[in-house]
């Protein structure tokens, strides 16, 4: 018999409804109830592949105590993804299914909602039995004064490796293939990415890195001035040059503020790579692990207005290509700056994303391989130093066994294969 819940499910009628309980309650671990038995084990579907777990990426105190305890630098761990099975008493059964058909045609949708389930750790005893997706599972939450932990929880054991002997959730036939290649771990992951060192601009500690994973290991931040919550995800020593072109920005549009998406995990590169074949156009997005957005070193803008209104840059020239300034349009107004200014403080459109007629127009010509993919949003970095990328450096790294380095302040940037990306 199920017991009254915390919330009212009616409410929670749309995806954005889900997202924002998701955000608003997830730190403070979500409360459900359903079993007056107390029941804390169920079974599962496995929704993501598991990933090793890094245990510098781990925190020494937290959540994680409940799975993980004293044992956290035991070989083999893993985590994933799973939603429990059991119909309306289900924890999860508040949550939309990943695998309905409606979800799952769109890989990007698919793992924004796998992302809200729980994500389960292996303990040392349950380390042998690595499950994959599609497999059901028995997993453990914990309960707390009103309900469920259902932030994480641990993997008992692999129940049926063929899906067999449980209902299967409404359609996953696609599900091995849309994730074969993709990590379970959302935060990064060792992940399939391309694989490099960071060098700390300060400390010179050098540490092995993979593109999609940075923020496994300390690496990515938010940054702190533009619009709000709207403000990128970057390498963090990346955050004191976006601030300040954040604040030049408004200063010379007040009442607009910059923001944008900067870190990209192996995962989403997979979906954006995914989604932008299946519209026909590949070259749109970056090939997965290979992205500057991987490595936390790009950021697709945008400005808002003060009406909180979004706006994106554009390539469209004033009419009759006019310099007066005063009758171009905001979206070309905001381009051109960031275009003339954004290299001042250490950001710039590499010249594929350019358009070369745009360029020249604005008095600064594209030079190199120039609008090979011309997208008015897709800002870089423009220094060098941070990020050496290929398995050698990667490898040297991690025979040193270097520890996370602590917080910088400013120089930074990457040193890889020149790729189209978005």
């Amino acid at each position: 018999m199920a017991k009254k819940r915390r919330y009212d499910k009616s409410e929670i009628t749309e995806p954005s409804s889900a997202f924002d309980l998701f955000s608003n309650s997830i730190e403070k671990v979500l409360d459900f109830d359903f079993f007056d038995s107390g029941v804390t084990r169920f079974n599962a579907i496995v929704l993501t592949q598991p990933v090793l777990l890094n245990p510098r990426a781990i925190p020494s105190t937290g959540p994680l105590d409940f799975v993980l305890g004293a044992d956290t630098l035991s070989l083999g761990k893993f985590r994933f993804f799973a939603r429990i099975q059991g119909g309306l008493n289900s924890p999860h059964a508040f949550l939309p299914d990943p695998c309905d058909p409606a979800i799952s045609s769109d890989p990007l949708k698919q793992l924004k909602y796998i992302k809200l389930h729980t994500e389960f750790y292996s303990t040392k005893d349950s380390s042998m039995m690595r499950p994959k997706v599609g497999d059901t599972v028995v997993v453990e939450l914990q309960q707390n004064s009103f309900s469920y932990n259902l932030y994480v929880g641990e993997f008992v054991k692999l129940l049926d490796s063929t899906g067999g002997n449980a209902p299967a959730l409404t359609d996953c036939s696609g599900m091995q293939s849309n994730f074969q290649n993709v990590p379970g771990g959302w935060s990064g992951g060792t992940g399939n990415g391309s694989k490099g060192s960071y060098t700390d601009p300060i400390t010179k500690k050098v540490i092995a890195v993979t593109n999609g994973s940075l923020a496994d290991v300390g690496l990515i931040a938010p940054a702190t001035m533009g619009y709000g919550g709207r403000s990128p995800r970057i390498l963090k020593d990346l955050v004191f040059s976006w601030n300040n072109l954040a604040i030049a920005f408004k200063a010379a549009f007040p009442g607009w503020k910059l923001g944008g998406s900067g870190n990209r995990t192996y995962a989403s590169q997979v979906a954006l790579k995914k989604k932008w074949c299946a519209a026909g156009d590949c070259k749109k997005a970056a090939t997965p692990g290979f992205s500057k957005h991987g490595w936390g070193m790009a950021v697709d803008v945008s400005f808002y207005t003060a009406d909180g209104e979004q706006h994106s840059m554009s390539f469209r020239l004033p009419k009759g290509r006019t310099t007066d300034e005063s009758k171009w349009t905001d979206n070309f107004k905001a381009y051109a700056w960031l275009f003339r200014n954004g290299p001042t403080y250490g950001w710039g459109f590499p010249p594929w994303a350019q358009s070369p007629e745009v360029s020249e127009f604005l008095g600064v010509p594209c030079t190199g391989k120039c609008g090979g993919n011309p997208e008015a949003w897709h800002m870089e970095t423009t220094r060098t130093g941070l990020i050496t990328s290929g398995k050698t450096a990667y490898n040297a790294a991690k025979d040193a066994e270097t520890p996370p380095v602590a917080d910088a302040t400013d120089p930074a940037a990457t040193t890889e294969e020149e790729e189209t990306d978005t």
